[in-house]
């Protein structure tokens, strides 16, 4: 998880760039099926994520800021990327 989010926020040059790692980034928390895991892996599994959001979060406002979501499209996919983050995370919009 770590070294995904890593990755996909690290080498971002280009509209492509963006949406490939927007599409990651959604898939890699996104409507994930956890329960085959035991209690303790999704405890450490919220954890994980939660961390990682610290990475997400800002890369994704980074995007905002820098009008690098010009497209209609990809300003729902970065949206679309923070909901689901917000939401795998445990947080809530009043806590962010």
């Amino acid at each position: 998880c770590a070294r995904c989010v890593t990755d996909c926020t690290q080498l971002v040059s280009s509209l492509v760039d963006v949406h490939v790692s927007l599409e990651l980034l959604t898939s890699l928390v996104d409507d994930t099926d956890d329960a085959y895991l035991p209690p303790s892996r999704k405890d450490a599994l919220v954890l994980e994520i939660t961390d990682a959001s610290a990475v997400v979060f800002p890369f994704v406002a980074r995007l905002f800021d820098t009008q690098q979501l010009s497209s209609d499209v990809l300003r729902l996919n970065g949206l679309t990327c923070l909901r689901v983050w917000i939401k795998a995370a445990g947080f809530s919009l009043a806590k962010l």
